[in-house]
């Protein structure tokens, strides 16, 4: 049985490198600061010897086997420990001044729907209560009449109240009354909190400030909202609260989250554990909209968040290597309607929307104006996390007699599911004509994705029967030739999206260009064909383009760029043998094109490959005799998992 790999819980609020030209001019006198005077412990050093299970389908078991030690060095960081003390003062003051910035969150939480590639929450839902809640602080003069602490709590007192039921016959403006105004409650302040930080981190990178502080870089400011939401949730599970608006804040949090825990942290995987906790008390894992009795917005809203919490299950299951803890057997709820966002709000039945579905559940009006809808998005990607549990549970789990018929029958499905989906929701290189940019993203993203299940699946494949990598060595050039083509288009696709790519390559391509790595260098000493549909120079034409580009991420920026640089060392120093090696003057003359492609490869990569590491910090490349042997040393190298996942 494998032993747990060597990991650090990354941090709770660390300090993020501030672009160039944004000065960190952020007094240090901030909340996660403050945070000390009302808990009963402080900001504490995490030893680097903790230990976290990473399993075999974790994004880095493609190395473990081989190179069990091999790991950077870690960095120090401090996470945020203790329960809460009488002693609010302090605290309560710090949120109270930050609900005056109201006018900011709003430009904040505007920008970001406009720029993220897919959204869960309709816009108006968040807009319109955040409105009303600035109108009735201004008004009001809770800012000016009232002390911090009885602002503090007197939001409290609304929170402990039980949250009003809803019905089918209550309208949005309804519900709105029920969190904000004067009953404004910490779920829904959290929620503006998690969202500004988000759209700070989307922008292009302004300096901000609140009620006349020093400006802080976007850097600064969302970490800041990242702590800020986190005592909310806290004083929320304190008060026990279950209802809507905690999923709300469960998910919105965990995604801004994930720039400072580390998506594969120890704490964003007890976040997660927390979501689902409060999908099952409120029962959306057995949800079906007609059998309930809420309001048609809140019916669709909540499979949305459904369907997104399942998909952030498989997807963390899946990189630490662990069973998924919101098993579809358990399950049966609708998917949402393949409809616009807008429209959620304006029906009070689905009826009349219903007629825009075809048979299949899809929009007969397919894709609208050259823009995906986010419902769209949301159906994909849950459609491709159920396959993706069943390939979790053949790798995971125990070996049953009928374990090479479910495999078989998992490949098959994983197949057929793709030519189910509508052709105009396959991405192409000709996306980029009819599609605006934000929804090619979107198409790439569930790309990336079902091509990554399908790698996994011929993994266990390409296990049970060695000799037969065909398939395995097909994906993996698929990948990247996606990769590459989108960066092709990189200009169309914006700096933001770019910026938090890493972690997408991280998670889906860096594996499978490991693989093809690995192959052509054991096939290259070997002297014997590489199989793969692809020939032998196209794939080390589009290897070169990958680390090329990959090795001009600056690797200061983030833990996350720093382990794409480690990783892509390696994959260069295989391309590098396998280009230098001198084969016998019988192979030579049956490979030409290896020996043709040497000077592309040194081409493409000069100047923009990062310098390979010392001899000794590489791992010995004699002893990844298979593609298997690289994947297993990646599942044991032990870095410091602070990557951003991106859940919308």
């Amino acid at each position: 049985m494998r032993q747990p790999t060597p990991q650090q819980e990354a941090p709770m609020t660390k300090l993020s490198k501030v672009s160039a030209g944004e000065p960190d001019v952020a007094p240090r006198t901030r909340i996660n600061q403050e945070i000390d005077h009302s808990l009963t412990s402080a900001l504490t050093e995490v030893s680097t010897l903790n230990c976290t299970y990473l399993g075999s389908t974790s994004f880095l078991s493609v190395f473990c086997e081989t190179q069990p030690g091999l790991s950077p060095n870690p960095i120090p960081h401090a996470v945020l420990q203790g329960r809460w003390s009488h002693e609010h003062t302090f605290l309560a003051s710090r949120l109270v001044r930050l609900l005056s910035a109201f006018q900011l969150y709003e430009e904040l939480i505007v920008g970001h729907y406009e720029r993220t590639p897919t959204t869960i929450i309709p816009l108006q839902l968040i807009l319109q209560p955040l409105k009303m809640a600035r109108t009735y602080l201004e008004t009001n003069g809770w800012g000016k009449d009232l002390q911090h602490e009885e602002i503090y709590s007197k939001i409290t007192r609304n929170t402990a109240r039980p949250f009003p039921t809803l019905r089918s016959t209550s309208s949005p403006w309804d519900f709105y009354t029920m969190f904000t105004g004067a009953n404004l409650r910490w779920e829904f302040i959290g929620i503006i909190f998690a969202f500004a930080g988000l759209g700070a981190l989307s922008g292009e990178g302004k300096l901000f400030k609140i009620n006349g502080q020093e400006s802080m870089s976007a850097n600064v400011f969302a970490e800041e909202m990242t702590a800020a939401s986190a005592i909310c949730i806290d004083i929320c599970k304190q008060l026990d609260k279950v209802n809507d608006l905690m999923i709300w804040l469960y998910l919105t949090h965990g995604a801004l989250a994930g720039d400072f825990f580390g998506e594969t942290s120890h704490r964003n995987y007890e976040l997660l554990g927390d979501l689902v906790s409060h999908i099952y008390a409120l029962g959306l894992h057995r949800f079906q909209s007609s059998e309930n009795d809420v309001p048609f917005f809140i019916s669709e809203t909540r499979k949305r968040l459904f369907v997104t919490s399942y998909r952030w299950d498989k997807t963390l299951a899946t990189l630490l290597g662990r069973p998924p803890r919101l098993p579809y057997h358990y399950c049966e709820t609708s998917l949402p309607l393949d409809i616009e966002d807008d429209l959620i709000l304006d029906q009070d039945s689905p009826e009349p929307l219903l007629q825009q579905l075809g048979p299949d559940g899809w929009n007969i009006k397919g894709v609208n104006s050259g823009t995906l809808r986010h419902a769209t998005l949301l159906r994909l990607r849950f459609m491709i996390s159920v396959l993706l549990e069943q390939i979790l549970e053949l790798s995971l789990g125990r070996r049953t007699p009928d374990f090479t018929e479910k495999l078989r029958t998992t490949y098959e499905q994983c197949l057929q599911m793709w030519t189910q989906i509508p052709q105009e929701y396959h991405y192409s290189a000709d996306s980029w004509e009819v599609l605006s940019p934000q929804s090619c993203i979107s198409l790439i993203l569930a790309h990336f994705e079902y091509l990554y299940t399908v790698f996994q699946v011929e993994r266990i494949r390409s296990r049970e029967n060695q000799d037969d990598t065909k398939d395995l060595l097909d994906t993996s050039m698929k990948v990247i030739s996606a990769v590459n083509d989108l960066m092709k288009h990189r200009e169309q696709a914006g700096n933001n999206i770019l910026k938090r790519f890493l972690c997408i390559l991280l998670f889906n391509a860096l594996a499978p260009a490991g693989v093809l790595a690995t192959e052509i260098h054991r096939c290259t000493i070997a002297e014997t064909p590489v199989p793969c549909s692809s020939s032998r120079s196209e794939i080390i034409r589009k290897l070169s383009v990958f680390v090329s580009w990959l090795g001009s991420a600056d690797p200061s920026i983030s833990h996350t760029n720093r382990t794409c640089v480690d990783i892509n060392k390696v994959i260069t120093k295989l391309l590098d043998d396998t280009l230098n090696y001198q084969p016998s003057h019988r192979s030579a003359e049956q490979m030409p094109d290896l020996i043709q492609d040497h000077g592309l490869f040194e081409e493409s990569s000069s100047g923009s490959v990062m310098p390979l590491a010392s001899v000794e910090d590489l791992p010995d490349l004699a002893t990844f005799g298979t593609s298997a042997d690289f994947l297993s040393w990646l599942d044991d190298l032990g870095f410091e998992n602070t990557l951003p996942e991106l859940l919308f």
